[in-house]
């Protein structure tokens, strides 16, 4: 290609208009040579660029507002871009310039995104909401919800004191034939994601939600009910034991601890979670066993999570 080739295809990429449709550019003069700009993408591309401007100063759209504004904004550049089309009126450079840039900011919507920690889930029939900045929830628990699920016996009555946004609470609905499943957690924003996850499986005659600290709502109204209890809240379990204990019913039943465990080289971190935690059920009652332990997931450096299933007889 020659200079003249070059100068053309440079013309066509930047105006995209032909020779007597100039009236539609903007003309700029760059040494010596003018240079002729779309109207409508200079406004586009300036729109784009004021966006990320804003982004980068921490300017950001609520975003409730996120889904209207995308809606919206094209509009006027679409209308001006038919009826000048269909031949239906000619337009002015400073409404092409004005509609391009409300495009532009569309694009600049587009191509960050909307910044939302919420979203859906699916995991073994069940389909969870959640926000990740408001409540805590891990897929990698995925296989150990399944395995609590399938411990349930037909008619028992589970309490899970630490429900979050209902994983365990609802896997357990939906996977096994339980009489009633209590879910108690304390976190507002988790509480509501589980009455949401609640409708949204369709489990509201078995689960039953409770908001509050799990130690006051079992000494309030859940002593004696249960036939399993589980704690999947690692940072606290150890602490509610004498909950859980309380919330069995007088024949015993199952407790399902979950605790945060450290362990040297030649350590067991499941041998020493049992050792720990079964000192403090022989204060609590006289017959137990630990009758099943496993290391649910490594969470740093000798740091471990670990499930102990106690059976209580008494």
């Amino acid at each position: 290609m020659n200079k003249e080739d070059w100068h053309l295809l440079l013309f066509l990429l930047l105006s995209h208009h032909r020779p007597e449709q100039l009236h539609r550019t903007i003309h700029v003069n760059f040494r010596g040579r003018n240079v002729y700009l779309c109207a409508r993408c200079t406004g586009e591309y300036s729109g784009i660029l004021s966006l990320f401007i804003a982004w980068f100063f921490g300017f950001e759209f609520p975003a409730w507002l996120y889904l209207p504004l995308i809606s919206t904004l094209p509009l006027p550049s679409a209308f001006d871009w038919v009826t000048q089309s269909c031949k239906l009126r000619e337009s002015r450079n400073t409404i092409r310039i004005s509609t391009g840039f409300l495009l532009g900011i569309t694009k600049g919507l587009f191509l960050l995104g909307e910044k939302s920690t919420e979203t859906h889930y699916k995991e073994h029939g069940c389909v969870y909401k959640i926000d990740l900045r408001k409540a805590y929830f891990s897929p990698r628990l995925s296989y150990e919800r399944l395995r609590i699920a399938e411990l349930i016996q037909p008619g028992e009555v589970v309490l899970n004191m630490f429900a979050g946004v209902g994983c365990y609470s609802i896997s357990i609905a939906k996977h096994s034939e339980p009489l009633k499943v209590y879910s108690v957690d304390i976190n507002p924003s988790a509480f509501q994601y589980l009455h949401e996850n609640i409708r949204l499986n369709r489990v509201a005659d078995v689960v039953v939600p409770i908001q509050g600290d799990a130690k006051k709502v079992t000494e309030k109204e859940l002593q004696n009910v249960a036939d399993r209890v589980l704690m999947p809240l690692p940072e606290r379990a150890y602490e509610y034991l004498d909950y859980a204990m309380l919330a069995l019913k007088p024949t015993g039943g199952w407790i399902h601890y979950y605790g945060f465990e450290y362990a040297k080289k030649n350590e067991n971190p499941v041998e020493k979670a049992e050792a720990k935690v079964s000192e403090k059920m022989r204060m609590l009652c006289s017959d137990f066993q630990v009758d099943f332990g496993r290391i649910v997931r490594p969470i740093g450096p000798r740091w471990y999570q670990v499930v102990l299933d106690i059976h209580v007889r008494n």
